[in-house]
């Protein structure tokens, strides 16, 4: 065996090129390098992705910080590693979500509704509604008020009345006339009361001004009481007339039955009417021409205070109506001063009660009186037809 015969024993040598040694470490760095940078550097998108990105995405950098780092590879001890969720979404939580204009996620959107946060406000002051307005005869100067049995024994008032001396011829002979008559005409007493009850618990949560509202109107329910018993009265026994109109109520009509009372020697003084009447008469030219009535109070104000001496009084009360408010035929009352008497024997009184067993409390308001015509001559009735 010669000397370049090659055994076991014999190292290999190899030729090494250091040229090309270096041409290969930088191609392997610059395989790496580009590896890390296309990890660390998004790719770039085509301009169509770009634009549709920026349609529905606003760009969150980091969102895509996370994407970038989760790429990375991982590293040992001496180096940072990710340790954050695996799932895009949540890493997209932990570091803040991208704002998101999806029309998907915009329709799925729906409004607040706030009505059970809107508060209902309750107005301290209670309005009052279809107030009767004070009776048209409770305390009225034209009605002769008695009080002699105002706290007194007694159901009855007997008021006395003495007619005229009627004179005769004398003739030379004994005189003769017919000699006054005394008589008495009964007032019986009448006990009138409006009331209602409340809870106390309902007492306790109302509006203050309820309860005020609710005594008023035991008021009122007394004047309307009070209106239709005197009303009553004037339309029983007899009078000293009535003129019936086929048309509406005018200024020339009250002049006429004022005459027939004052016939009779009696002084008309108040003229009670329905409203509808009372509004007919405004419409005449009597009143609506301010040269002739002598002031402009219709016009201006809507109101008729007096006409001739005689009071105008309205009062909405279905007693004044010939069958029934629909028909539209009205009778209106003229009365002569003391044509009409009263007796009170109880003014007008509130009192209260509270039941504790019920947990009510009881309001009443009442009154005892009477009433009834005392001069038949000094009551005179008009009939009127409404359009």
């Amino acid at each position: 065996m010669t000397n370049e015969e090659e055994t076991e024993d014999t190292p290999i040598k190899f030729e090494v090129d250091p040229s090309k040694i270096r041409d290969d470490i930088v191609k392997e760095f610059t395989k790496k390098f580009d590896e890390l940078k296309e990890a660390l550097v998004p790719p770039e998108k085509l301009e169509s992705e770009t634009e549709e990105l920026e349609e529905n995405v606003e760009t969150d950098y980091r969102a895509i910080l996370v994407e970038n780092i989760k790429k990375h590879p991982k590293r040992g001890n001496d180096g940072w590693k990710w340790t954050g969720p695996d799932d895009n979404e949540e890493a997209k939580v932990l570091v803040g979500e991208a704002k998101v204009t999806d029309k998907k996620l915009q329709e799925s959107l729906t409004c607040v509704t706030a009505t059970n946060a809107i508060p209902e406000i309750w107005a301290a002051e209670v309005e009052r509604l279809s107030v009767y307005p004070n009776s048209a005869f409770w305390g009225a100067p034209y009605v002769n008020w008695k009080k002699d049995v105002l706290g007194r024994p007694g159901d009855t008032v007997n008021v006395i009345t003495v007619a005229p001396v009627v004179c005769e011829t004398w003739d030379c002979a004994e005189p003769s006339n017919d000699a006054a008559t005394i008589s008495k005409v009964p007032i019986t007493l009448r006990d009138e009361v409006c009331a209602y009850c409340i809870c106390k618990q309902d007492l306790e949560d109302v509006v203050p001004d309820t309860v005020n509202a609710l005594n008023e109107g035991l008021g009122s329910c007394l004047s309307v009481c009070i209106d239709n018993h005197f009303l009553k009265q004037l339309q029983i026994g007899s009078n000293a007339g009535t003129y019936t109109h086929t048309a509406g109520m005018t200024g020339s009509l009250i002049a006429r039955a004022m005459g027939s009372m004052q016939a009779g020697t009696y002084e008309p003084a108040v003229l009670i009417m329905h409203p509808v009447v009372y509004k007919g008469l405004m419409q005449d030219s009597q009143f609506t021409n301010a040269a002739t009535f002598g002031n402009r109070s219709v016009i201006a104000k809507g109101e008729i205070d007096s006409y001739l001496g005689v009071d105008m009084v309205e009062r909405p009360k279905g007693t004044l109506c010939v069958g029934n408010c629909t028909s539209g035929t009205y009778r209106s009352v003229l009365l002569a001063k003391g044509a009409v008497a009263g007796a009170i024997k109880r003014n007008i009184t509130l009192e209260t009660e509270y039941v504790a067993r019920l947990q009510r409390k009881y309001i009443l308001a009442s009154v005892r009186y009477g009433g009834t015509v005392v001069h038949t001559n000094g009551v005179f009735w008009i009939v009127t037809v409404q359009t």
